[in-house]
């Protein structure tokens, strides 16, 4: 083997050691009117040295530009970018199991429309047999050879056959409009779910470095919408109608994609971003004059030099 085939091997091992992936706990969450603030644990193995960290499974409904990470232990965050991967199949268990309900559904209503098929060719038989069946019945009744309990059972058959079509029918109805209310109800869930974005594997790539080797801890944070909290309050009163208590608590909503279970939950009454214009500093012109000069006239020079620099101002 070559010095440089070797080296290249020795390189892309040294590189393929300083990734991980992994996915962390949702450790803490500030929710807002409208977003919250997500922090993400991540405990893992650092290697000494510069390295990347994918952090996986992130919501649906992350905003990309708010990531941001810290490190702990001397870790340093030198970058963070975010990447969305297409996957054949949905990355969240509960999608998945939508997804197979949704095909059972859909199943349900490929099997219902062909049997109501089959019906329809019954249907069309019985016609054809009765255009036989009439014209033969005419002819033997002319030449006095009519079996009349033989053409009796055949219009029997014949009737008895229509009636059971017409009552499947009905019921094929009745079901396929069933399918077809459920399988709405869990599109609406699935889309409640995923958004507009589905099948998407969404990662954080951390760029970092570490001082040293061993177990590290870096916390992943980043915003996420379909959020939201409002108040609710119960009053109580005592048994002698003359004590009332008042109880605050706080509906929480949140379609963000992710398992909220034991976090540490804040509320804030605040907002996210606010945007406002930052006030304008006007300069002020400090200048020297010669002893003796004339103070009026430099006076009247700078209220006129201020004045057009207002006005300056104002247009823009």
């Amino acid at each position: 083997m070559r010095p440089s085939t070797r080296c290249l091997l020795a390189l892309l091992a040294c590189v393929a050691g300083v990734s991980a992936q992994t996915a962390g706990r949702v450790s803490a969450v500030r929710v807002y009117r409208g977003q919250a603030l997500v922090t993400r644990t991540v405990e893992f193995t650092a290697q000494a040295g510069p390295q990347e960290l994918v952090v996986g499974e992130l919501p649906e409904r992350l905003l990309p530009e708010s990531l941001y990470a810290t490190g702990d232990g001397g870790l340093v965050v030198r970058a963070v970018r975010y990447r969305a991967e297409a996957v054949a199949e949905e990355p969240r268990e509960e999608v998945r199991l939508l997804d197979q309900e949704i095909a059972a559904k859909q199943d349900e209503i490929e099997r219902i429309r062909a049997e109501r098929d089959v019906l329809e060719q019954q249907g069309k038989y019985l016609d054809k047999l009765e255009n036989f069946v009439a014209p033969t019945a005419s002819a033997e009744l002319s030449k006095g050879v009519l079996d009349a309990e033989a053409l009796m059972k055949m219009t029997q058959f014949a009737f008895e056959q229509r009636a059971q079509i017409a009552t499947k029918r009905l019921e094929y109805g009745r079901q396929e409009k069933q399918a077809q209310e459920a399988l709405t109800v869990l599109g609406r869930k699935r889309q409640a779910l995923v958004g507009s974005d589905s099948r998407l594997r969404r990662q954080a790539v951390v760029f970092l470095e570490a001082p040293k080797a061993g177990p590290a801890r870096l916390d992943l944070n980043y915003l996420v919408s379909g959020v939201g909290w409002s108040p609710a309050y119960v009053a109580r009163l005592n048994g002698a109608m003359d004590k009332l208590m008042l109880e605050y608590h706080a509906v929480v909503t949140q379609f963000s994609g992710e398992d909220w279970t034991n976090v540490e939950l804040v509320l804030s009454t605040g907002s996210v971003a606010m945007q406002a214009n930052t006030p304008m500093l006007a300069p002020l012109y400090v200048g020297l004059t010669e002893a003796g000069g004339d103070g009026a006239d430099d006076a009247r020079e700078y209220a006129a030099q201020r004045r057009e620099l207002e006005e300056q101002i104002r247009g823009t």
